[in-house]
Protein backbone atom coordinates (compact mmCIF):
# COMPACT_ATOMS: atom_id res chain seq x y z
CA UNK A 1 0.00 0.00 0.00
CA UNK A 2 1.31 3.25 -0.45
CA UNK A 3 1.93 5.85 2.12
CA UNK A 4 -1.55 7.70 1.88
CA UNK A 5 -2.61 4.48 3.11
CA UNK A 6 -0.48 4.37 5.97
CA UNK A 7 -0.63 7.61 7.14
CA UNK A 8 -4.91 7.73 7.10
CA UNK A 9 -7.03 7.38 10.09
CA UNK A 10 -8.81 3.62 11.00
CA UNK A 11 -11.92 2.64 9.18
CA UNK A 12 -14.69 1.81 10.95
CA UNK A 13 -15.16 -1.28 9.55
CA UNK A 14 -12.89 -4.09 8.11
CA UNK A 15 -11.21 -3.24 4.53
CA UNK A 16 -12.16 -6.32 3.36
CA UNK A 17 -15.92 -5.75 3.78
CA UNK A 18 -15.46 -2.15 2.70
CA UNK A 19 -13.80 -3.10 -0.38
CA UNK A 20 -16.90 -5.37 -1.01
CA UNK A 21 -19.23 -2.47 -0.65
CA UNK A 22 -17.69 -0.08 -2.61
CA UNK A 23 -17.36 -2.32 -5.52
CA UNK A 24 -20.74 -2.29 -5.75
CA UNK A 25 -21.44 1.23 -6.52
CA UNK A 26 -21.17 3.01 -9.28
CA UNK A 27 -18.00 4.75 -10.60
CA UNK A 28 -19.10 8.27 -9.59
CA UNK A 29 -20.18 7.01 -6.39
CA UNK A 30 -17.06 5.78 -5.58
CA UNK A 31 -15.40 9.25 -6.43
CA UNK A 32 -18.09 11.05 -4.76
CA UNK A 33 -16.79 8.66 -1.48
CA UNK A 34 -13.34 9.78 -2.39
CA UNK A 35 -13.87 13.61 -1.08
CA UNK A 36 -16.00 12.66 2.52
CA UNK A 37 -12.78 12.02 4.67
CA UNK A 38 -8.88 11.25 4.27
CA UNK A 39 -9.73 7.17 5.08
CA UNK A 40 -12.24 7.03 2.50
CA UNK A 41 -9.92 9.46 0.50
CA UNK A 42 -6.75 6.51 1.23
CA UNK A 43 -9.25 3.65 0.28
CA UNK A 44 -10.42 4.66 -3.07
CA UNK A 45 -7.16 5.04 -3.92
CA UNK A 46 -5.72 1.46 -3.28
CA UNK A 47 -4.94 -0.35 -5.97
CA UNK A 48 -7.27 -3.44 -4.96
CA UNK A 49 -10.24 -1.58 -4.88
CA UNK A 50 -9.71 -0.59 -8.88
CA UNK A 51 -8.18 -3.99 -9.61
CA UNK A 52 -12.17 -5.10 -8.19
CA UNK A 53 -14.06 -2.25 -9.88
CA UNK A 54 -12.14 -2.56 -13.60
CA UNK A 55 -13.20 -6.22 -13.17
CA UNK A 56 -16.57 -5.51 -11.82
CA UNK A 57 -17.96 -3.06 -14.10
CA UNK A 58 -15.79 -3.64 -17.67
CA UNK A 59 -14.38 -7.18 -17.53
CA UNK A 60 -17.54 -8.89 -16.12
CA UNK A 61 -19.98 -7.08 -18.00
CA UNK A 62 -18.12 -7.51 -20.88
CA UNK A 63 -17.47 -3.83 -22.05
CA UNK A 64 -14.53 -3.34 -24.25
CA UNK A 65 -11.76 -1.31 -22.75
CA UNK A 66 -9.58 1.58 -25.33
CA UNK A 67 -6.05 1.56 -24.89
CA UNK A 68 -6.12 -1.60 -23.20
CA UNK A 69 -3.67 -3.37 -25.61
CA UNK A 70 -2.21 -5.98 -24.14
CA UNK A 71 -0.67 -5.26 -20.89
CA UNK A 72 -1.12 -7.87 -18.70
CA UNK A 73 -3.52 -6.28 -15.85
CA UNK A 74 -1.14 -7.16 -12.65
CA UNK A 75 1.56 -4.57 -14.35
CA UNK A 76 -1.31 -1.72 -14.22
CA UNK A 77 -1.38 0.58 -11.55
CA UNK A 78 -3.90 2.01 -9.44
CA UNK A 79 -3.94 5.29 -11.30
CA UNK A 80 -3.80 3.18 -14.85
CA UNK A 81 -6.90 0.77 -13.47
CA UNK A 82 -8.48 3.80 -12.52
CA UNK A 83 -8.03 5.75 -15.81
CA UNK A 84 -9.01 2.71 -17.85
CA UNK A 85 -12.31 2.02 -15.73
CA UNK A 86 -13.53 5.57 -16.19
CA UNK A 87 -12.56 5.39 -20.25
CA UNK A 88 -14.10 2.59 -20.53
CA UNK A 89 -17.57 3.26 -19.12
CA UNK A 90 -17.88 6.75 -20.36
CA UNK A 91 -17.27 4.93 -24.00
CA UNK A 92 -19.88 2.95 -23.61
CA UNK A 93 -22.03 5.61 -21.74
CA UNK A 94 -21.54 7.50 -24.84
CA UNK A 95 -21.98 4.74 -27.81
CA UNK A 96 -25.14 3.26 -26.29
CA UNK A 97 -26.80 6.72 -25.99
CA UNK A 98 -29.79 7.05 -28.23
CA UNK A 99 -28.33 9.68 -30.45
CA UNK A 100 -23.98 8.66 -29.95
CA UNK A 101 -22.09 12.14 -30.95
CA UNK A 102 -18.73 11.61 -31.87
CA UNK A 103 -16.09 13.30 -30.35
CA UNK A 104 -14.24 13.39 -33.77
CA UNK A 105 -15.04 13.43 -37.58
CA UNK A 106 -12.21 12.79 -40.03
CA UNK A 107 -12.15 12.11 -43.57
CA UNK A 108 -9.65 9.96 -44.95
CA UNK A 109 -9.95 9.69 -48.32
CA UNK A 110 -10.59 13.12 -50.60
CA UNK A 111 -12.45 11.63 -53.84
CA UNK A 112 -9.85 12.35 -57.03
CA UNK A 113 -11.44 10.06 -59.37
CA UNK A 114 -15.41 10.70 -59.66
CA UNK A 115 -16.33 7.12 -60.68
CA UNK A 116 -15.07 5.70 -57.49
CA UNK A 117 -16.75 3.57 -54.54
CA UNK A 118 -15.62 2.24 -51.20
CA UNK A 119 -16.46 -1.81 -51.80
CA UNK A 120 -14.78 -2.90 -48.76
CA UNK A 121 -13.99 -1.62 -45.44
CA UNK A 122 -13.12 -3.59 -42.00
CA UNK A 123 -10.88 -3.31 -39.30
CA UNK A 124 -7.76 -5.14 -39.12
CA UNK A 125 -8.62 -7.69 -36.05
CA UNK A 126 -6.08 -7.55 -32.89
CA UNK A 127 -2.94 -5.03 -34.21
CA UNK A 128 -3.41 -2.47 -31.38
CA UNK A 129 -6.78 -1.53 -32.77
CA UNK A 130 -5.17 1.08 -35.41
CA UNK A 131 -5.18 -0.31 -38.91
CA UNK A 132 -8.36 -0.29 -41.34
CA UNK A 133 -8.07 -1.93 -44.49
CA UNK A 134 -10.54 -0.36 -47.41
CA UNK A 135 -10.81 -1.57 -51.08
CA UNK A 136 -11.78 1.23 -53.89
CA UNK A 137 -13.20 0.37 -56.95
CA UNK A 138 -13.03 2.69 -59.91
CA UNK A 139 -15.44 2.18 -62.65
CA UNK A 140 -13.88 3.99 -66.21
CA UNK A 141 -11.27 2.39 -66.15
CA UNK A 142 -12.09 -0.62 -64.21
CA UNK A 143 -9.51 -0.83 -61.11
CA UNK A 144 -9.11 -1.78 -57.62
CA UNK A 145 -6.91 0.37 -54.90
CA UNK A 146 -6.37 -2.04 -52.02
CA UNK A 147 -5.47 0.54 -48.99
CA UNK A 148 -4.10 0.20 -45.40
CA UNK A 149 -4.79 3.50 -42.95
CA UNK A 150 -2.91 3.90 -40.00
CA UNK A 151 -5.68 5.38 -37.37
CA UNK A 152 -3.10 5.97 -34.57
CA UNK A 153 -2.32 9.24 -35.63
CA UNK A 154 -3.76 12.47 -35.19
CA UNK A 155 -4.02 12.52 -38.81
CA UNK A 156 -4.79 9.00 -39.91
CA UNK A 157 -2.76 8.20 -43.35
CA UNK A 158 -2.37 5.39 -45.46
CA UNK A 159 0.52 3.71 -44.87
CA UNK A 160 0.19 0.30 -47.57
CA UNK A 161 -1.81 0.85 -50.91
CA UNK A 162 -1.58 -2.29 -53.81
CA UNK A 163 -3.34 -1.23 -57.02
CA UNK A 164 -5.03 -4.24 -59.74
CA UNK A 165 -5.86 -3.53 -62.38
CA UNK A 166 -5.04 -6.39 -64.87
CA UNK A 167 -7.77 -9.39 -64.86
CA UNK A 168 -10.55 -10.25 -62.72
CA UNK A 169 -11.13 -9.03 -58.79
CA UNK A 170 -12.85 -11.47 -56.26
CA UNK A 171 -12.51 -9.84 -53.18
CA UNK A 172 -10.84 -9.33 -49.81
CA UNK A 173 -10.47 -11.12 -46.55
CA UNK A 174 -8.77 -10.19 -43.73
CA UNK A 175 -7.08 -12.49 -41.25
CA UNK A 176 -8.56 -12.87 -37.88
CA UNK A 177 -5.62 -13.81 -35.66
CA UNK A 178 -3.17 -10.64 -35.35
CA UNK A 179 -0.14 -13.04 -34.79
CA UNK A 180 0.17 -14.19 -38.21
CA UNK A 181 2.30 -12.85 -40.88
CA UNK A 182 -0.63 -13.38 -43.44
CA UNK A 183 -2.64 -9.97 -42.62
CA UNK A 184 -5.45 -10.85 -45.71
CA UNK A 185 -5.96 -12.90 -48.68
CA UNK A 186 -6.38 -11.26 -52.06
CA UNK A 187 -8.44 -12.89 -55.26
CA UNK A 188 -7.66 -11.88 -58.99
CA UNK A 189 -6.71 -14.00 -61.22
CA UNK A 190 -4.99 -16.57 -58.52
CA UNK A 191 -5.38 -16.29 -54.82
CA UNK A 192 -2.54 -14.34 -53.00
CA UNK A 193 -1.71 -13.71 -49.10
CA UNK A 194 -0.23 -10.76 -48.27
CA UNK A 195 1.76 -9.57 -45.08
CA UNK A 196 2.19 -5.92 -44.76
CA UNK A 197 5.33 -3.66 -43.65
CA UNK A 198 3.46 -1.13 -41.52
CA UNK A 199 6.33 1.06 -41.25
CA UNK A 200 7.71 0.77 -44.98
CA UNK A 201 8.74 4.33 -46.16
CA UNK A 202 7.04 3.56 -49.83
CA UNK A 203 2.95 2.64 -48.96
CA UNK A 204 3.39 0.81 -52.89
CA UNK A 205 5.92 -1.26 -51.68
CA UNK A 206 4.25 -2.32 -47.89
CA UNK A 207 1.98 -5.42 -49.26
CA UNK A 208 4.54 -8.61 -49.76
CA UNK A 209 3.34 -11.46 -51.48
CA UNK A 210 3.62 -14.37 -48.99
CA UNK A 211 2.29 -17.39 -51.07
CA UNK A 212 -0.66 -17.91 -53.88
CA UNK A 213 -2.84 -20.41 -55.34
CA UNK A 214 -3.39 -20.71 -59.04
CA UNK A 215 -7.34 -20.69 -60.01
CA UNK A 216 -10.26 -18.34 -59.36
CA UNK A 217 -11.80 -19.04 -56.27
CA UNK A 218 -14.29 -17.36 -53.95
CA UNK A 219 -12.37 -16.47 -50.74
CA UNK A 220 -14.84 -16.33 -47.26
CA UNK A 221 -12.52 -16.69 -44.13
CA UNK A 222 -8.93 -16.67 -43.17
CA UNK A 223 -7.97 -17.57 -39.76
CA UNK A 224 -4.38 -18.13 -38.07
CA UNK A 225 -2.68 -20.27 -41.05
CA UNK A 226 -6.26 -21.73 -42.65
CA UNK A 227 -7.92 -20.01 -45.57
CA UNK A 228 -11.66 -21.32 -46.69
CA UNK A 229 -12.57 -20.85 -50.03
CA UNK A 230 -15.18 -22.06 -52.58
CA UNK A 231 -14.80 -23.52 -55.61
CA UNK A 232 -16.96 -21.90 -58.36
CA UNK A 233 -17.15 -24.81 -60.33
CA UNK A 234 -17.39 -28.87 -59.83
CA UNK A 235 -20.20 -28.81 -57.15
CA UNK A 236 -18.93 -25.33 -55.82
CA UNK A 237 -17.66 -27.26 -52.47
CA UNK A 238 -15.68 -25.16 -49.40
CA UNK A 239 -12.05 -25.89 -49.16
CA UNK A 240 -9.79 -25.51 -46.58
CA UNK A 241 -6.26 -24.58 -47.51
CA UNK A 242 -3.00 -24.67 -44.87
CA UNK A 243 -0.86 -22.08 -45.77
CA UNK A 244 2.71 -23.44 -44.86
CA UNK A 245 1.41 -26.61 -47.69
CA UNK A 246 -0.63 -25.10 -50.71
CA UNK A 247 -0.06 -27.76 -52.84
CA UNK A 248 -3.86 -29.04 -52.72
CA UNK A 249 -6.92 -28.55 -50.17
CA UNK A 250 -6.75 -30.42 -46.57
CA UNK A 251 -10.15 -30.69 -46.54
CA UNK A 252 -13.16 -30.46 -48.47
CA UNK A 253 -16.98 -29.49 -47.25
CA UNK A 254 -19.27 -30.65 -49.53
CA UNK A 255 -23.55 -30.88 -49.12
CA UNK A 256 -24.96 -33.04 -51.98
CA UNK A 257 -27.80 -31.62 -51.00
CA UNK A 258 -27.93 -28.39 -52.41
CA UNK A 259 -27.81 -27.03 -55.77
CA UNK A 260 -26.79 -23.95 -57.12
CA UNK A 261 -27.68 -20.99 -56.47
CA UNK A 262 -28.25 -22.26 -52.91
CA UNK A 263 -24.76 -23.65 -51.88
CA UNK A 264 -23.88 -19.87 -51.81
CA UNK A 265 -21.74 -18.95 -48.34
CA UNK A 266 -23.47 -16.10 -46.13
CA UNK A 267 -21.07 -16.23 -43.16
CA UNK A 268 -18.68 -19.37 -41.84
CA UNK A 269 -17.55 -19.63 -37.84
CA UNK A 270 -14.20 -22.30 -38.21
CA UNK A 271 -13.41 -23.36 -34.51
CA UNK A 272 -10.58 -25.79 -33.34
CA UNK A 273 -12.25 -28.95 -35.54
CA UNK A 274 -15.58 -27.96 -36.62
CA UNK A 275 -16.98 -25.62 -38.95
CA UNK A 276 -20.71 -23.43 -38.88
CA UNK A 277 -21.04 -22.64 -42.47
CA UNK A 278 -24.34 -20.17 -43.54
CA UNK A 279 -25.75 -20.97 -47.04
CA UNK A 280 -28.56 -18.71 -48.96
CA UNK A 281 -31.00 -21.40 -47.02
CA UNK A 282 -29.48 -23.53 -44.62
CA UNK A 283 -26.94 -23.73 -41.63
CA UNK A 284 -24.70 -26.44 -41.33
CA UNK A 285 -22.40 -28.04 -39.00
CA UNK A 286 -19.31 -30.25 -40.10
CA UNK A 287 -16.53 -31.46 -38.56
CA UNK A 288 -12.76 -29.66 -39.65
CA UNK A 289 -10.54 -32.62 -38.68
CA UNK A 290 -9.56 -34.98 -41.72
CA UNK A 291 -10.43 -38.63 -41.12
CA UNK A 292 -9.05 -41.54 -43.04
CA UNK A 293 -13.27 -42.58 -42.98
CA UNK A 294 -13.66 -39.33 -44.92
CA UNK A 295 -11.37 -39.70 -48.02
CA UNK A 296 -12.90 -39.20 -51.63
CA UNK A 297 -11.95 -41.31 -54.50
CA UNK A 298 -8.72 -38.93 -55.26
CA UNK A 299 -7.99 -35.54 -54.08
CA UNK A 300 -8.80 -34.38 -50.24
CA UNK A 301 -10.49 -35.78 -47.82
CA UNK A 302 -14.31 -34.62 -47.71
CA UNK A 303 -16.65 -34.08 -44.94
CA UNK A 304 -20.26 -33.76 -45.18
CA UNK A 305 -22.93 -32.15 -42.84
CA UNK A 306 -23.10 -33.47 -39.42
CA UNK A 307 -26.19 -31.55 -38.75
CA UNK A 308 -28.16 -28.65 -40.70
CA UNK A 309 -31.28 -26.61 -40.88
CA UNK A 310 -33.04 -25.09 -43.86
CA UNK A 311 -34.44 -21.96 -43.34
CA UNK A 312 -38.00 -21.23 -44.86
CA UNK A 313 -36.91 -18.37 -46.60
CA UNK A 314 -33.75 -17.07 -48.46
CA UNK A 315 -31.23 -14.84 -47.11
CA UNK A 316 -29.91 -12.17 -48.72
CA UNK A 317 -27.43 -10.86 -46.17
CA UNK A 318 -26.25 -12.89 -42.45
CA UNK A 319 -23.51 -11.56 -40.19
CA UNK A 320 -22.30 -14.01 -37.52
CA UNK A 321 -20.39 -13.32 -34.36
CA UNK A 322 -19.78 -15.41 -31.27
CA UNK A 323 -20.40 -14.30 -28.01
CA UNK A 324 -17.77 -12.86 -26.73
CA UNK A 325 -16.20 -13.55 -22.71
CA UNK A 326 -13.04 -12.99 -21.23
CA UNK A 327 -12.11 -16.42 -19.63
CA UNK A 328 -15.60 -18.62 -20.71
CA UNK A 329 -14.41 -21.30 -22.80
CA UNK A 330 -15.80 -22.63 -26.58
CA UNK A 331 -18.18 -23.09 -27.76
CA UNK A 332 -19.76 -20.18 -26.40
CA UNK A 333 -23.54 -18.77 -27.92
CA UNK A 334 -23.46 -17.22 -31.78
CA UNK A 335 -25.26 -14.57 -32.86
CA UNK A 336 -26.57 -13.93 -36.25
CA UNK A 337 -28.45 -11.17 -37.74
CA UNK A 338 -30.18 -11.87 -41.51
CA UNK A 339 -32.02 -9.69 -43.75
CA UNK A 340 -34.38 -11.98 -45.39
CA UNK A 341 -34.98 -11.48 -49.35
CA UNK A 342 -38.14 -11.76 -51.28
CA UNK A 343 -39.17 -12.28 -54.98
CA UNK A 344 -38.74 -8.43 -55.28
CA UNK A 345 -35.60 -7.00 -56.34
CA UNK A 346 -35.19 -5.57 -52.83
CA UNK A 347 -34.72 -7.28 -49.62
CA UNK A 348 -37.36 -7.13 -46.87
CA UNK A 349 -37.79 -4.28 -44.18
CA UNK A 350 -37.12 -6.61 -41.21
CA UNK A 351 -33.62 -7.39 -39.63
CA UNK A 352 -33.67 -10.38 -37.63
CA UNK A 353 -31.72 -11.36 -34.54
CA UNK A 354 -31.61 -15.08 -34.04
CA UNK A 355 -29.01 -17.61 -31.33
CA UNK A 356 -27.33 -20.63 -32.29
CA UNK A 357 -27.00 -22.20 -28.58
CA UNK A 358 -24.33 -24.62 -27.73
CA UNK A 359 -24.12 -27.95 -26.47
CA UNK A 360 -22.53 -27.94 -22.43
CA UNK A 361 -22.01 -31.76 -22.49
CA UNK A 362 -19.83 -30.94 -26.20
CA UNK A 363 -16.49 -32.81 -25.68
CA UNK A 364 -13.54 -30.87 -26.84
CA UNK A 365 -10.48 -32.51 -28.67
CA UNK A 366 -7.25 -32.53 -25.97
CA UNK A 367 -4.98 -30.55 -27.52
CA UNK A 368 -6.95 -29.61 -31.04
CA UNK A 369 -7.83 -26.00 -28.65
CA UNK A 370 -3.85 -24.87 -29.55
CA UNK A 371 -2.37 -22.38 -27.28
CA UNK A 372 -3.77 -18.71 -26.70
CA UNK A 373 -7.66 -20.19 -28.39
CA UNK A 374 -5.64 -20.07 -31.71
CA UNK A 375 -6.93 -22.37 -34.31
CA UNK A 376 -4.77 -25.44 -35.27
CA UNK A 377 -3.33 -25.76 -38.47
CA UNK A 378 -5.18 -28.52 -40.48
CA UNK A 379 -2.14 -30.40 -41.05
CA UNK A 380 -1.43 -30.65 -37.42
CA UNK A 381 -4.68 -31.69 -36.98
CA UNK A 382 -4.37 -34.14 -39.86
CA UNK A 383 -0.98 -36.24 -37.73
CA UNK A 384 -2.86 -36.00 -34.58
CA UNK A 385 -5.97 -37.82 -35.82
CA UNK A 386 -6.09 -41.51 -35.48
CA UNK A 387 -8.08 -43.62 -37.53
CA UNK A 388 -10.66 -44.42 -34.08
CA UNK A 389 -10.37 -41.44 -31.87
CA UNK A 390 -8.74 -43.32 -28.57
CA UNK A 391 -11.48 -43.75 -26.25
CA UNK A 392 -10.97 -40.59 -22.70
CA UNK A 393 -10.07 -43.06 -20.20
CA UNK A 394 -9.40 -41.19 -16.52
CA UNK A 395 -6.45 -43.68 -15.82
CA UNK A 396 -4.70 -42.70 -19.08
CA UNK A 397 -2.00 -40.05 -18.62
CA UNK A 398 -1.95 -39.82 -22.63
CA UNK A 399 -3.70 -36.81 -24.11
CA UNK A 400 -6.57 -37.42 -25.39
CA UNK A 401 -8.74 -36.34 -28.66
CA UNK A 402 -12.51 -35.99 -28.91
CA UNK A 403 -13.52 -35.29 -32.30
CA UNK A 404 -16.88 -33.47 -33.68
CA UNK A 405 -18.93 -35.67 -34.62
CA UNK A 406 -23.01 -36.37 -35.31
CA UNK A 407 -22.94 -37.42 -31.58
CA UNK A 408 -20.74 -34.77 -30.35
CA UNK A 409 -22.20 -31.62 -31.18
CA UNK A 410 -21.06 -28.63 -30.36
CA UNK A 411 -24.44 -26.42 -31.46
CA UNK A 412 -27.96 -26.73 -32.24
CA UNK A 413 -27.98 -25.99 -35.69
CA UNK A 414 -31.61 -24.81 -35.14
CA UNK A 415 -31.49 -20.41 -35.28
CA UNK A 416 -33.55 -19.11 -32.08
CA UNK A 417 -35.17 -15.88 -32.50
CA UNK A 418 -34.20 -13.05 -30.19
CA UNK A 419 -35.43 -9.95 -32.24
CA UNK A 420 -37.15 -8.50 -35.21
CA UNK A 421 -36.04 -5.10 -35.76
CA UNK A 422 -37.85 -2.56 -38.00
CA UNK A 423 -35.39 -1.62 -40.95
CA UNK A 424 -36.46 -0.45 -44.23
CA UNK A 425 -35.19 -0.13 -47.73
CA UNK A 426 -36.16 1.67 -50.90
CA UNK A 427 -35.82 -0.09 -53.84
CA UNK A 428 -32.62 -0.64 -54.62
CA UNK A 429 -31.42 1.09 -52.03
CA UNK A 430 -28.02 0.79 -50.20
CA UNK A 431 -27.84 -1.80 -47.10
CA UNK A 432 -24.77 -3.51 -45.44
CA UNK A 433 -25.13 -4.78 -42.25
CA UNK A 434 -21.85 -5.27 -39.62
CA UNK A 435 -21.54 -7.19 -35.99
CA UNK A 436 -18.89 -6.49 -33.36
CA UNK A 437 -17.52 -9.29 -31.12
CA UNK A 438 -18.58 -7.30 -28.24
CA UNK A 439 -22.09 -6.83 -29.50
CA UNK A 440 -22.70 -3.79 -31.27
CA UNK A 441 -25.07 -4.52 -34.46
CA UNK A 442 -24.85 -1.86 -36.81
CA UNK A 443 -26.88 -1.23 -40.15
CA UNK A 444 -27.70 0.91 -43.17
CA UNK A 445 -30.94 1.38 -44.04
CA UNK A 446 -33.82 3.98 -45.81
CA UNK A 447 -35.64 5.14 -42.21
CA UNK A 448 -35.39 8.63 -42.41
CA UNK A 449 -38.71 9.84 -42.28
CA UNK A 450 -39.12 10.43 -38.79
CA UNK A 451 -36.08 13.09 -38.94
CA UNK A 452 -35.96 14.14 -42.60
CA UNK A 453 -39.35 13.81 -43.88
CA UNK A 454 -40.60 11.76 -46.85
CA UNK A 455 -38.49 12.07 -49.62
CA UNK A 456 -37.21 9.56 -52.40
CA UNK A 457 -33.35 9.71 -50.80
CA UNK A 458 -31.55 9.47 -47.41
CA UNK A 459 -29.88 7.24 -45.48
CA UNK A 460 -29.48 6.09 -41.30
CA UNK A 461 -26.65 4.63 -39.59
CA UNK A 462 -28.41 2.63 -37.08
CA UNK A 463 -27.12 0.02 -33.99
CA UNK A 464 -28.68 -1.99 -31.08
CA UNK A 465 -26.45 -3.72 -28.56
CA UNK A 466 -26.64 -7.33 -28.60
CA UNK A 467 -28.08 -8.38 -24.98
CA UNK A 468 -25.03 -11.00 -23.46
CA UNK A 469 -27.30 -14.53 -23.31
CA UNK A 470 -27.11 -16.68 -20.04
CA UNK A 471 -24.59 -19.32 -21.44
CA UNK A 472 -26.76 -21.89 -19.40
CA UNK A 473 -28.98 -21.75 -21.44
CA UNK A 474 -27.98 -24.15 -23.73
CA UNK A 475 -29.13 -27.45 -25.52
CA UNK A 476 -27.69 -30.81 -23.93
CA UNK A 477 -29.53 -33.85 -25.90
CA UNK A 478 -27.99 -34.41 -29.02
CA UNK A 479 -29.10 -37.21 -31.42
CA UNK A 480 -28.32 -38.22 -34.36
CA UNK A 481 -29.07 -36.16 -37.70
CA UNK A 482 -33.01 -36.52 -38.47
CA UNK A 483 -36.05 -34.85 -39.83
CA UNK A 484 -37.34 -31.75 -39.49
CA UNK A 485 -34.06 -29.81 -40.39
CA UNK A 486 -33.17 -29.74 -37.00
CA UNK A 487 -30.21 -32.68 -36.76
CA UNK A 488 -32.24 -34.96 -34.65
CA UNK A 489 -30.82 -32.57 -31.80
CA UNK A 490 -33.31 -32.13 -28.88
CA UNK A 491 -33.18 -29.15 -26.18
CA UNK A 492 -32.18 -29.53 -22.61
CA UNK A 493 -35.15 -29.91 -19.72
CA UNK A 494 -35.14 -27.46 -16.90
CA UNK A 495 -34.71 -28.96 -13.74
CA UNK A 496 -37.37 -27.00 -12.07
CA UNK A 497 -40.35 -27.58 -14.10
CA UNK A 498 -39.28 -30.16 -17.39
CA UNK A 499 -40.11 -27.52 -19.82
CA UNK A 500 -38.15 -27.03 -23.05
CA UNK A 501 -35.97 -23.60 -21.79
CA UNK A 502 -36.68 -20.28 -24.19
CA UNK A 503 -35.02 -17.74 -24.89
CA UNK A 504 -37.17 -14.33 -25.11
CA UNK A 505 -38.41 -12.95 -28.36
CA UNK A 506 -40.05 -9.43 -28.69
CA UNK A 507 -40.10 -7.10 -31.70
CA UNK A 508 -38.06 -3.27 -31.68
CA UNK A 509 -36.24 -1.26 -33.45
CA UNK A 510 -32.72 0.52 -33.09
CA UNK A 511 -31.66 1.55 -29.64
CA UNK A 512 -28.71 3.73 -31.49
CA UNK A 513 -28.84 6.43 -34.62
CA UNK A 514 -25.37 7.30 -35.08
CA UNK A 515 -26.22 9.78 -38.11
CA UNK A 516 -28.35 9.97 -40.87
CA UNK A 517 -27.78 11.81 -44.67
CA UNK A 518 -30.57 13.35 -47.24
CA UNK A 519 -28.60 11.26 -50.06
CA UNK A 520 -27.47 7.64 -50.70
CA UNK A 521 -23.93 8.23 -50.40
CA UNK A 522 -23.23 5.46 -47.79
CA UNK A 523 -21.94 2.11 -48.94
CA UNK A 524 -19.93 0.50 -46.43
CA UNK A 525 -20.05 0.15 -42.36
CA UNK A 526 -17.25 -1.16 -40.25
CA UNK A 527 -16.82 -0.77 -36.16
CA UNK A 528 -14.03 -1.40 -33.99
CA UNK A 529 -15.55 -1.29 -30.19
CA UNK A 530 -12.65 -1.27 -28.55
CA UNK A 531 -11.22 1.95 -30.16
CA UNK A 532 -14.81 3.61 -30.39
CA UNK A 533 -14.74 4.27 -33.68
CA UNK A 534 -17.22 3.51 -36.68
CA UNK A 535 -15.75 3.87 -40.36
CA UNK A 536 -18.23 4.28 -43.37
CA UNK A 537 -17.30 3.88 -47.13
CA UNK A 538 -18.78 6.35 -49.89
CA UNK A 539 -20.06 5.97 -53.38
CA UNK A 540 -17.19 8.96 -54.29
CA UNK A 541 -14.46 7.03 -52.89
CA UNK A 542 -14.24 9.07 -49.70
CA UNK A 543 -14.25 7.45 -46.01
CA UNK A 544 -15.61 8.79 -42.84
CA UNK A 545 -13.95 7.99 -39.83
CA UNK A 546 -15.84 8.67 -36.40
CA UNK A 547 -14.47 8.16 -33.03
CA UNK A 548 -16.06 8.26 -30.11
Amino acid sequence: MDNTWEHSPPLPVPLDILLDIVAHLPLQSVLALRRTCKSLYAVTHLRSLWALLFRTHVLDRHIPCPNLGTTPLADLSAHNLESLTHRALTLRRTWTSPSPVPRRTITLNTPTEPSARIIFLQFLPGRSNRWLISVRMTAQPRTYLLQCWDLAREQPRCVAELRHADGPYGGVVLNSDPTSSAVLAMQSAQTEMFSVHFDAEDPECAFETQATIDGIRELHLLSGSTLVTRRIDDGGALCLWDLPDLRQEKLQLLNPSLIQPDDRVQAIHLAHDYAIVVRIQSIEIYTTTPRPSLLSARGAPIAYPLAQFKFQWRTDTVMLCEQHASSSPSPRPIHLFVRFGSIFPWPVNVLHHYLLLPNPIYRTGGRAHGRGGRTPTLASTQRSSPTTPPSTSSHSSSPTFTFTTEHNLPYDPRPHPIHTIGSPLRLFGQSAMTLGRYGTALWLDNHTEDWLGPSEHGQRLAGRMVQLVDEGLAMVGVGAPGGGGSGGVQMATTPATGAEPTVPTNSSGASMVFGMRGDDAWTRIATEEEAGRIALGHTDGAITLLEY
